[in-house]
């Protein structure tokens, strides 16, 4: 008998961003090695949407933002006020096949000045900063980043900027179609998580005719021929961090 598929629950995580003499530098937070989702991971402050989150004439948006300043809070110590300019740039899904499924939207802010990020200690252990490219470029031994996380600071890399212009062109690249990964096998059974427009994944042809003109526009985002054809884009876990294959290339995963 088939497993039913978990219904995803909203949530939200938040990209924080600094300034720094070495460049821009993002928070990322340790997941504990006892949670129930993710394990040890390395990933953006965040979490599940609460009823409080939410008052009355709410869009999910608006819920998802106040769930995503909350957790900030509750997971790293960093209070941003309610009026910041923050930007809401991406929209996964966790893919089919888990137990524990959430439909998070992204945002992005700069880091409010003078706060130390903090581990609550209970759902995180630790708080990093980090540059891109000490986040990315496989180093610490410390840091594993699931593909959702690895895609939003490869896609930082790329927009390229000061923290702030990198928060308003997310706002001006916008939400953008939602992501759900898939599993598919890559020859003789390796298995990889591939992106929606990936020509492997169930229903690509349609997602991309729908949705390429989108994806096209935002920096960095999906590797697409001119045409609304879907081509390789996925992760393969490699050496204990997961990779990015894509064709046409999008940028250097090293």
């Amino acid at each position: 008998m088939t497993a039913a598929v978990a219904e995803p629950r909203p949530a939200a995580t938040i990209v924080v961003l600094r300034d720094q003499p070495g460049g821009v530098e993002v928070l990322l937070v340790q997941r504990h090695t006892k949670s129930p989702f993710m394990p040890g991971a390395t990933v953006f402050p965040g979490g599940k949407v609460d009823p409080a989150d939410r008052e009355p004439g709410d869009d999910d948006q608006t819920a998802a933002r106040r769930a995503a300043i909350r957790e900030l809070a509750e997971e790293a110590g960093i209070v941003v006020e309610p009026t910041a300019e923050i930007a809401c740039f991406a929209h996964w899904v966790t893919p089919a096949f888990e137990s524990r499924r959430f439909d998070t939207l992204f945002f992005a802010v700069v880091a409010p000045a003078d706060q130390v990020a903090q581990a609550d200690r209970s759902e995180t252990t630790d708080a990093l900063w980090l540059t891109f490219d000490e986040a990315l470029d496989g180093g610490r031994p410390d840091v594993f980043l699931p593909p959702p996380t690895r895609h939003t600071l490869e896609r930082l890399r790329a927009l390229g900027g000061d923290a702030a212009t990198l928060v308003r062109k997310l706002t001006a690249e916008g939400v953008g179609p939602r992501i759900e990964p898939h599993v598919v096998i890559d020859g003789p059974g390796l298995r990889c998580i591939a992106l929606p427009w990936d020509r492997e994944a169930p229903g690509a042809d349609a997602y991309v005719n729908r949705h390429g003109a989108d994806l096209r526009a935002m920096t960095a985002v999906a590797a697409l021929p001119v045409e609304n054809v879907p081509g390789v884009d996925r992760y393969d876990l490699r050496e204990g961090r997961f990779c990015r294959q894509n064709d046409p290339p999008l940028c250097s995963d090293v």
